[in-house]
């Protein structure tokens, strides 16, 4: 596994509180050599549906955090995104 995969099924999108600014999310990604996962401040969520959220409102990846208490050898990368709410 020289590359990141994502974790099937890990895509999660927070509920967001009524008077929250922001919208969070999450992903749970796999690898064994830190690449090919998300990077902070570059990559956008994907949500369950395959759209890619952009632009100024999009979820953009502000933390990737290494969870090394897995199985040996791979290295479990937990992405977070935040992006601002919407409101018309």
């Amino acid at each position: 596994m020289a590359t990141g995969v994502e974790v099937k099924g890990s895509r999660v999108e927070h509920p967001s509180s009524p008077g929250s600014m922001f919208r969070t999310a999450e992903q749970l990604w796999a690898s064994t050599d830190k690449t090919g996962i998300p990077v902070e401040g570059t990559t956008f969520f994907t949500d369950a549906l395959d759209a890619t959220d952009s632009g100024t409102a999009g979820r953009k990846c502000y933390h990737v955090g290494v969870e090394k208490n897995g199985v040996p050898g791979v290295l479990m990368h937990r992405c977070l995104f935040v992006g601002l709410r919407v409101y018309s």
